[in-house]
């Protein structure tokens, strides 16, 4: 999985303002991952990969033109990689001693809220979902010991800044048929 020195998300209210913005950010810099996409319900996401100069170029191009702002977005020029692996999809299934169940409103804050708690406390990202199955949502799942699991949690709640717009909770001695579940899939049904 290729390590990009930098990611940049954006989440849209609508698919034709995303588009645009997206085809503007795609002609104004050289990127070394570009991908773009719906979400439910009727958002649009784009994630941005490679050097930070390359991405504020193309966020500057995509602003220029976007015929609404974005609903969120974030620059992480220092993503930590365990937090950059979940992002690209990587899933781990160990869970240590405690588990961390974060979802939050709009995605971009889940992944930068993951970012900050991973350099705060030892934990590592079991999986992140941005938006799919979730209803527009982000979650994350956040493994190790409880101790370090609620640490990130604080920090999580912290980043998000508003109450209302996180929903957390830590389980702690995690019981084997829930790790049996988690090991094979967290989405009903699925992989």
């Amino acid at each position: 999985m290729p390590k990009y020195p930098a990611i940049a998300l954006f989440e849209f209210a609508t698919t034709p303002a995303g588009a645009v913005v997206a085809d503007a950010m795609a002609k104004a810099a050289p990127l070394d991952h570009f991908q773009v996409g719906t979400v439910q319900p009727g958002r649009y996401l784009i994630l941005l990969g490679g050097q930070v100069a390359a991405l504020e170029e193309a966020i500057t191009a995509g602003q220029r033109v976007a015929p609404q702002p974005a609903s969120d977005w974030i620059l992480l020029p220092d993503i930590d990689p365990d937090v950059h692996a979940a992002v690209l999809g990587r899933r781990r299934t160990e869970i240590v001693d405690a588990l961390a169940v974060v979802e939050t409103e709009r995605i971009p804050r889940i992944v930068a809220a993951t970012d900050a708690a991973v350099k705060s406390a030892s934990v590592q990202v079991l999986e992140m979902r941005l938006g799919d199955g979730l209803g527009g949502r982000g979650l994350v799942h956040l493994g190790g010991l409880l101790a370090d699991v609620e640490a990130a949690v604080e920090v999580v709640r912290e980043r998000i800044g508003d109450p209302q717009a996180v929903q957390t909770q830590v389980i702690s001695n995690v019981s084997d048929g829930l790790a049996g579940a988690f090991g094979r899939a967290t989405r009903f049904g699925g992989a």
